[in-house]
């Protein structure tokens, strides 16, 4: 999958960092993705965090966020594969912590018409 090479360690990380990035996915791992396989929503998140005292930063909402709403995993499919647009840094801490699957939006590359 390409797009993700650029990412090769914990330098490449600048708005967070790959330590807050695994605490995320064990976040999504043991409370957030149960829950929307459970059919949970966004507002479920939000009221978990309501009920801990979470901020949006440090919260369930922003992991919500991250997998399954405005800010999720996007692909884009050619001829050759799929490449990583949005969430290159989510893909590599996957890869690291021995995650096989993670939820992205795929959608195909158009091709010119001239």
């Amino acid at each position: 999958m390409s797009g993700v090479e650029h990412v090769t360690g914990p330098d490449d990380f600048h708005k967070v960092s790959d330590n807050e990035m695994a605490h995320g996915f064990r976040k999504l791992e043991n409370v957030v993705r149960p829950a929307v396989e459970d059919g949970a929503g966004s507002e479920h998140s939000y009221r978990l965090d309501q009920e801990a005292g979470y901020d949006y930063v440090n919260g369930y909402q922003r992991v919500y966020d991250a997998f399954y709403g405005h800010d999720s995993i996007r692909l884009e499919k050619d001829e050759d594969g799929y490449r990583v647009i949005n969430g290159a840094h989510r893909v590599y801490v996957a890869k690291q912590l021995g995650i096989e699957a993670v939820r992205a939006r795929a959608t195909e590359k158009r091709r010119r018409t001239d």
